[in-house]
């Protein structure tokens, strides 16, 4: 791309440390959930 007004950049805001430490909490939750026969509150598939 040449655009001069465009600066292109990766995205990272997925690693910061909020975002990582969020997930692992979330992801604790869940394990803790399943293990007690619950639904987990995250599922994915």
């Amino acid at each position: 791309l040449k655009l001069p007004n465009v600066t292109l950049s990766p995205h990272i805001a997925g690693a910061s440390r909020h975002s990582i430490t969020k997930a692992a909490d979330m992801i604790a939750e869940d394990i803790g959930r399943i293990l007690e026969g619950r639904q987990p509150l995250y599922p994915t598939k």
